[in-house]
């Protein structure tokens, strides 16, 4: 009994963790990327030193000393930064030494009615951390949600602030969007199966019934009850197992996105596993009930 407990317990489990199918992820898309050495063509250059690749960056760097405490460096300004969607951001990676205080980096948003927003980056921990202390290369994000406006931007102005001074090494400066903004139809939106979301709920409803029918195969079985019932839920398992892991695979031949293809071969292989298992284990499971019973009435 404690072996059907164990197997129930752990397709529960399995069932539970595998919740609702992670959605496909929205991947940046780089609108502008901007060179040091182009702004300093340009005559925009802010000052500092460009350091080449390779040299302390994957990409060239610009080594920023500000003495002046407080003062607000004019990194770049983006005319027509080419934003097309809701959410964007403007990312890249920072080093720095022994800031005092509260440094960041922020961005002003303009639109072309002369409204003005803006982000910093003043979190305690992550990409819109604080530039405080002293830190290795790692990655800052500056991002913006624009939904609601039935514009883009048509300037981004992206400054370096340190409250006491310090030297401050930035690289990999770009604008990145992401493709998730409702005022674009997206042309493959007729072809999918169902979208990213419902992928998720097809994930968490099917891994959650899966559990609840694992558990009371589990319970009538312990009990010795319901054997008819116990092997058609577990045929009906094995069946729908089969049936999710051949609809994901021709979902992955076609060029079905993640969200589609996703909860279907997962929900398939543990409703396969489940139901097969099981239909080994639980008929053996009465056979030994009943043999138990028999022998406890010839006694």
């Amino acid at each position: 009994m404690n072996r059907i407990k164990t197997i129930a317990v752990v397709s529960f489990a399995a069932a539970c963790v595998a919740g609702p199918a992670a959605p496909a992820a929205e991947v940046p898309r780089t609108v502008r990327s901007i060179q040091w050495s182009d702004l300093q063509r340009q005559g925009k250059l802010p000052g500092g030193l460009i350091l080449p690749a390779g040299e302390t960056a994957e990409f060239e760097s610009l080594r920023l000393e500000v003495a002046e405490p407080g003062k607000t460096v004019a990194l770049v300004t983006i005319e027509n930064p080419g934003v097309d969607t809701a959410k964007f951001a403007v990312q890249g990676t920072i080093r720095y030494d022994d800031i005092e205080g509260a440094g960041y980096v922020e961005l002003w948003v303009r639109f072309a009615d002369g409204q003005r927003f803006y982000t910093r980056t003043l979190a305690d921990t992550g990409p819109l951390a604080a530039i405080t202390g002293t830190s290795d290369w790692r990655m800052f994000s500056l991002p913006f949600d624009s939904l609601g406006r039935p514009d883009f931007p048509t300037r981004l102005e992206v400054n370096l602030v340190l409250p006491q001074g310090g030297t401050v090494q930035l690289s990999g400066l770009r604008v990145v969007t992401l493709r998730d903004d409702p005022r674009i139809p997206d042309p493959n939106a007729g072809l999918h199966w169902w979208s990213d979301r419902a992928g998720g709920w097809v994930g968490g409803l099917g891994g959650t019934l899966l559990g609840l029918l694992c558990a009371a195969v589990a319970v009538l079985a312990v009990r010795g009850v319901g054997r008819l019932t116990v092997l058609s839920l577990l045929i009906a398992m094995a069946t729908v197992g089969v049936g999710g892991l051949t609809a994901g695979i021709v979902a992955a031949c076609v060029g079905q996105p993640y969200g589609v293809f996703f909860p279907l071969l997962l929900g398939g292989v543990l409703y396969a596993l489940a139901g097969g298992l099981g239909l080994l284990l639980y008929p053996r499971v009465y056979q030994n009930i009943e043999l138990r019973k028999m022998s406890a009435q010839d006694a």
